[in-house]
């Protein structure tokens, strides 16, 4: 028996698996396992799969590596990464738009849900607005600034400009702490407060400004 057809075999044990429970009973590795035979030729991809694992930890940690991350593993082409990346923004895409159709954002947990997909495994610090009509449902939202680990530079009058231009009624502001530490620091705390003024002044509500890690959030309100 070849090398190329026990891989034909074990991968093919790995979809009828997948068909018949989903991902339950797969190893981490298994599941990055069976994502990778769709974007390399016939072989063993396990070990490669086994040594993503070993570098990042997990199979979430994998989705949010960046991509010149990921390209620094033996074996992985660009394409491989691609679609580990794919796979991510799908998701993403996904949890977006099943919280676009709610009828409203009636709680700090329902932004939080919304905000966490694109920002909890970001590695420098990002600031999204979420904006919404009367009813509190979602219009859009767009990531505002991106800055280093530990800062990102935030205007309050771009953040207002795009809520004016979308018609919005009031607004979320999300951003990450790439340390996982949620809570606000001072910064964030006048921040809030800056926001808030000028949104009374255009007679838009900040519903919120939450701190989101990989773990929960925080009000900084």
């Amino acid at each position: 028996m070849t090398d190329k057809t026990t891989a034909h075999g074990h991968r093919k044990r790995l979809r009828e698996r997948f068909i018949k429970t989903e991902l339950k009973g797969f190893h981490d590795y298994e599941i990055i396992e069976l994502l990778l035979t769709y974007s390399i030729p016939v072989k063993d991809v396990k070990p490669i799969a086994k040594k993503l694992i070993n570098v990042f930890g997990s199979v979430s940690e994998i989705l949010d590596a960046e991509f010149k991350d990921l390209v620094k593993i033996h074996g992985l082409s660009d394409y491989s990464a691609v679609l580990v990346k794919l796979v991510k923004e799908i998701k993403t895409e996904y949890k977006i738009d099943k919280l676009k159709s709610m009828n409203s954002v009636s709680s700090s947990s329902d932004a939080y849900d919304f905000a966490f997909e694109k920002l909890a495994g970001c590695k420098d610090e990002k600031f999204m607005a979420i904006y919404m009509n009367s009813k509190n449902r979602i219009i859009d939202y767009e990531i505002t600034s991106e800055g280093t680990v530990t800062q990102a530079r935030v205007y309050p009058r771009k953040i207002i400009k795009e809520a004016l231009a979308v018609n919005a009624a009031a607004l979320i502001i999300v951003h990450n702490h790439p340390s996982g530490e949620v809570g606000p620091s001072k910064q964030d705390i006048e921040l809030t407060k800056s926001l808030r003024d000028v949104c009374e002044t255009m007679d838009i509500r900040l519903l919120d400004h939450l701190i989101v890690g990989k773990t929960g959030y925080q009000s900084c309100m």
